[in-house]
């Protein structure tokens, strides 16, 4: 049994991704499930193992969100955890994954770490850990990125590896030596105007405005995914900027506190008034929500965002 989580959604599922490969050489013929908690129930994830009972076919199975699941359900679930039968079958391969850190005090949390043969946290990449993760990735892709160069991408693209992933493959297919002028021409800044325009619009109810930067956006050739990603990422800014704010640290102090570059920290900041916290939590949240349901695959990406947009 594997057990993966942490915040770093893009390497957990890469992890994921390698699983179901090895899995598939392994078992040419067998089947892989993807067992959502959000959406189903452990029932599905019963059902499912009773099927390859009956017809002793090698099986891999995805667990995604345990501890999205009600307590009556988390209790179900832990019996399939402790189930020595299961563990037995040479042919079944079950990995739960959690797109967060969850709490190690809860019962489940306790178990999977015990239980699990195969256990590994990905935490949000940071510092020379991401230069260098990047870096790697770039390699991968064919293309060579400087240090320099690399400080430059990064402060464009920020933390967010899927954005990351998106615009090495847009510059690998122009270059294979990355230089600064790349950058200016094909990878457009984390926070672009169109975020701004597209928070500003939200915050004063302009509907029409929003769908307007929202196609402004897309006209420069980025894609709903990233769009998504940009607005989670100006979203906390929002929340960490209005925080600092209220808590007493003066404008002056306000970039470095945030860590964030000082045109957008005093442009989060002018941005963060227009909106209370529970606006902020709500619309953090609803993006969260809508990002996670695209990246597996149970919805269309730009019908997603338009719906999204038009809740507020």
């Amino acid at each position: 049994m594997y057990f993966l989580y942490g915040e770093d959604a893009y390497r957990a599922r890469k992890a994921i991704d390698a699983l179901r490969e090895a899995f598939t050489r392994e078992h040419p013929q067998g089947s892989f499930d993807w067992i959502d908690f959000i959406t189903g129930g452990v029932e599905e994830m019963k059902k499912t193992l009773e099927s390859q009972s009956l017809f002793s076919g090698a099986q891999c199975i995805i667990g995604h969100s345990p501890f999205s699941l009600a307590l009556p359900s988390r209790e179900a679930l832990l019996h399939i955890i402790h189930n020595k039968e299961i563990h037995e079958r040479q042919n079944v391969r079950i990995a739960f994954w959690q797109p967060d850190k969850p709490d190690s005090i809860t019962r489940l949390c306790r178990d999977l770490l015990s239980r699990s043969a195969h256990i590994q946290e990905f935490p949000v990449l940071r510092g020379d850990e991401l230069t260098q993760y990047i870096k790697r990735m770039g390699i991968q892709k064919g293309v060579r990125l400087s240090r320099e160069v690399l400080k430059l991408f990064i402060a464009r693209t920020g933390e967010n590896l899927w954005l990351v992933d998106q615009e090495i493959g847009k510059l690998a297919s122009v270059c294979t030596d990355v230089t600064v002028k790349h950058l200016e021409d094909y990878v457009a800044p984390v926070v672009s105007p169109s975020i701004f325009l597209i928070l500003d619009a939200l915050a004063e109810k302009k509907r029409t405005g929003v769908y307007s930067a929202v196609h402004e956006y897309y006209a420069k050739g980025s894609s709903p995914l990233a769009l998504l990603s940009m607005l989670l990422y100006q979203v906390r800014n929002l929340i960490k900027v209005k925080s600092l704010a209220e808590s007493g640290v003066s404008a002056y102090r306000l970039a470095t506190e945030a860590k964030l570059h000082p045109f957008v920290a005093q442009k989060a900041l002018a941005q963060s008034r227009l909106f209370t916290f529970f606006d902020l939590r709500r619309i953090h949240g609803k993006i969260f929500e809508t990002e996670r349901a695209i990246k597996t695959g149970r919805v269309d990406a730009a019908l997603a965002v338009d719906l999204l947009l038009g809740m507020f």
